[in-house]
């Protein structure tokens, strides 16, 4: 049985060697992909946040440009690739020369006109639906999206003002998934701030509850 198991492994070698440099291949594409959001030469550090969250009349939709797309996944074997169904892409044409309707997925706009503040050591909570913007709404903070029309302030400040570091270091974001390292939770906990003390460590965990 001990053979067995070896030559098992040894014919599955070169299915998990191609499907590994299929994943290297996306993660370098990942990698040099273009920078999208870009920091001011003059950009502010912002040394210490309150917590004043607001909203001014912000719109923001996802862009389905092609332009940023990673390339369609190839697979080998397969007559038939993999490629990417955006919002209003046409429909492949039908055997008998008709068309279909354009595809669509979502609406135009993720969000339209949002206008609210919140104010320091308050709990907000965002309630909707699904697909109505809640998880966009929250990537708009730290800046992974910027808005397409209005201002979303930090303490007074435009966050495209600041310097991206500085806002960074000032956002904590737990979400739905949880990651851990196959290590102590000391070192899961300093993954976010390598120079955090014990007593920084402490008060974070009592902060999550755990």
């Amino acid at each position: 049985s001990s053979l067995y198991g070896a030559l098992q492994g040894l014919s599955n070698a070169p299915v998990e060697f191609a499907t590994s440099l299929v994943s290297f291949e996306r993660v370098f594409e990942v990698i040099d992909l273009p920078v999208d959001i870009a920091e001011k030469p003059d950009a502010v550090v912002l040394e210490e946040a309150r917590g004043e969250i607001a909203f001014e009349d912000v719109s923001f939709r996802y862009e389905t440009g092609d332009e940023a797309l990673l390339s369609d996944v190839r697979r080998y074997g397969s007559i038939d690739n993999v490629t990417a169904v955006l919002s209003g892409a046409p429909a492949p044409a039908r055997e008998d020369g008709g068309e279909d309707a354009p595809r669509t997925q979502a609406r135009t706009l993720a969000l339209d006109g949002v206008s609210f503040r919140a104010e320091p050591g308050q709990l907000v909570a965002l309630v909707g639906p699904s697909g109505a913007g809640k998880t966009t709404l929250t990537y708009l903070i730290p800046r992974l999206y910027d808005p397409n029309a209005g201002t979303i302030r930090l303490d007074g400040h435009d966050l495209r003002d600041l310097t991206l570091e500085s806002l960074s270091a000032q956002i904590g974001m737990v979400t739905q998934e949880t990651y851990l390292f196959h290590d102590t939770i000391r070192t899961n906990l300093l993954y976010a701030r390598l120079g955090a003390t014990a007593e920084d460590l402490v008060a974070a965990c009592r902060v999550a509850n755990i």
